[in-house]
């Protein structure tokens, strides 16, 4: 057996729920992690919405 890297399998996994589920399910691409404003890396959880977007 082969030896799948990690895109293959995250491929794999997309592939299964977009195709072959019998609910055809939506795929949207993943966001960011880190935010466009530097200042909420550090911001206390709940206190994003008082930050101008």
């Amino acid at each position: 057996m082969k030896a799948l890297t990690c895109q293959e399998i995250r491929d794999k996994w997309i592939k299964y729920f977009t195709e072959k589920v019998s609910l055809k399910h939506l795929h949207i691409p993943s966001a960011s992690l880190v935010p466009e404003n530097p200042t909420l890396l550090l911001n206390s959880a709940g206190m994003v919405q008082f930050v101008p977007i």
